[in-house]
Parts: C-alpha cells; structure tokens; sequence
C-alpha cells in the first residue's frame, strides 16, 4: 500500500504512507523544520513602483521558512543572498528562495549562517526598481 491514502472506516481522519527510501532501506528523514519565519509581504501596488512592505528584516540563525505573500496583480519572489548589496554582487551567494508566484501565498526553508544578507524579487527590473532589502542574521 506504499504511496496510498489510508482509511480505517468511514469518517476517518486520512492518513499517510511513504514509499520514500534511502539505498540503505531505512526510511527516509523528514526535511528540517524551520527555526523560524520570516514574513515578506508585497503590497497591491496599484500600478506603482514594484515594493515589499518590509525592507529590514531579522531572523536567528539556523533553518528559517521564508513566506511570501503576494497581494500584488503582478508575479514577484523572494530570494536570499549573502552579502549588504543587492543584487548578483562578487562573491555574493544564493541562499535560496520561493518560486515566482501571481497572487498568492508560497514559501521555502532556507539555512542562515549569522550575518548579513539581502533579500528582493529576481523578476527581472524589480529589485532595481525597490524591491530588496536587507536582513540581518543573529
């Protein structure tokens, strides 16, 4: 029954089975929980400059889920980078980030290490036009 819904009886609260495995045939480990949220909104712009609501942010350093809610007509992301300067800088390294969504909800678990980061939309034009800020990692 790898992979299928399980139902006891009728009314039942379903639940789940995983066929996942590793080489080693032990079950696979369940993803990180984050440590963490970091809550990134971008406005309903109103056909104005592209803008998240936050533009400094603060999280611990460990497992940390970023979400990202879009209220915008327009699709953005969030993505995080090591480093003080947005975007694509020398030496500068991607920590990860959501997919690129119309309006909506999504998010994604990134690890932080303590310093300094950037966080914006790699839509293309819309970190140059406002949407980036800075994070801080403690």
């Amino acid at each position: 029954m790898d992979g299928e819904h399980v139902d006891t009886h009728q009314g039942a609260i379903p639940r789940w089975r995983s066929s996942t495995r590793h080489s080693s045939g032990t079950a696979a480990k369940p993803p990180t929980k984050p440590g963490a949220t970091l809550r990134v909104v971008v406005p309903d712009t109103g056909g104005g400059s592209f803008r998240y609501a936050e533009d400094r942010l603060e999280a611990p350093a460990g497992s940390v889920e970023a979400v990202l809610l879009n209220e915008d007509v327009h699709q953005h992301d969030v993505k995080v980078q090591t480093g003080v300067k947005c975007c694509y800088e020398a030496g500068a390294d991607d920590v990860g980030g959501t997919d690129v969504i119309a309006k909506g909800r999504t998010s994604a678990v990134v690890d932080l290490k303590e310093g300094e980061y950037v966080f914006f939309c790699s839509v293309p034009g819309h970190a140059e036009d406002g949407m980036q800020g800075r994070l801080s990692v403690s």
